[in-house]
């Protein structure tokens, strides 16, 4: 039998199974709307089954790109907080009891 510690524990990693799980599909709906949109815009623009092939590359493109640039930012900010929190925890020049301090021998 769980107990209520277990359960609260493997809450996170079922949310988070569950958002990757919405993501994915929004991903593939995308990229089917994009393909099934594909003979309108050949018939309307006039494309050649060539230029189709540009359409479909230049929106994974601009969709990787823009997701890598997120993800960037996400990394960055940890990053940044990591060295932040580290850059904080050092001894300060000239602070109080730090090293290499001089000593008032009054």
């Amino acid at each position: 039998m769980k107990t209520d510690a277990q359960a609260i524990a493997r809450r996170p990693v079922i949310s988070a199974l569950g958002v990757i799980c919405a993501v994915q599909f929004v991903l593939q709906l995308d990229f089917s709307i994009v393909n099934v949109a594909l003979p309108t815009i050949q018939r309307e623009l006039g494309f050649v089954p060539a230029d189709l092939q540009w359409v479909v590359t230049g929106y994974a493109l601009t969709f990787g790109s823009l997701l890598a640039v997120a993800l960037g930012s996400l990394v960055g900010l940890y990053v940044g907080s990591v060295i932040a929190g580290v850059l904080c925890r050092l001894p300060q020049p000239g602070a109080a009891g730090s090293p290499g301090q001089a000593r008032r021998t009054d």
